[in-house]
């Protein structure tokens, strides 16, 4: 598919039809998962559906429900707005394989962004290793991946993200 990225495991077939005609309303920057590697994250839309689709670059894409999306939006912005403290974990997508959820807060009065995937591991173990350790069939080869802004989130970035997706889900 597009991008040279990998839409095999942790992609729903739906979710890769509507990710060919969709469109990118807010990006949220390169985050560093597993192992020190840049994902990024982004809100996509459907642009014949309207279906919304949080994607964690190359990991996971999953469909999403606009009311989550308005919740991740707002919680982006109420805390902003305080300057301090953490949303609570605010749900992105759970489509039965994976459970997607995003905080944002600030450290040292910096902001950041964490993003964490839970994965279904009576879907998706497919055994144990020679050393004992649980084998997995997602992307990232754990149970969980744990995606976290850099040093520090850009809040400019993160407000007209918000307000892009409170936009597109008004309009």
């Amino acid at each position: 598919m597009g991008g040279g990225v990998d839409r095999g495991a942790g992609v729903g077939a739906d979710a890769r039809v509507v990710w060919e005609g969709s469109v990118v309303v807010a990006e949220f920057g390169t985050l560093v998962g597993c192992g020190g590697r840049s994902v990024r994250f982004t809100v996509r839309r459907g642009a014949t559906d309207g279906t919304w689709l949080v994607e964690i670059t190359p990991h996971l894409l999953g469909v999403a429900r606009a009311e989550d999306v308005r919740n991740f939006a707002r919680g982006i912005l109420d805390t902003l707005s305080a300057g301090a403290g953490e949303s609570d974990f605010l749900a992105l997508y759970g489509d039965g394989y994976a459970d997607v959820e995003a905080v944002v807060g600030f450290d040292e009065g910096q902001p950041y962004v964490i993003v964490d995937a839970y994965f279904d591991p009576a879907q998706d173990r497919i055994g144990t290793s020679p050393k004992g350790e649980p084998l997995y069939a997602n992307p990232v080869g754990g149970a969980h991946l744990e995606a976290v802004s850099g040093y520090r989130a850009d809040p400019e970035a993160l407000e007209s993200g918000a307000r892009a997706l409170l936009a597109a889900l008004d309009a």
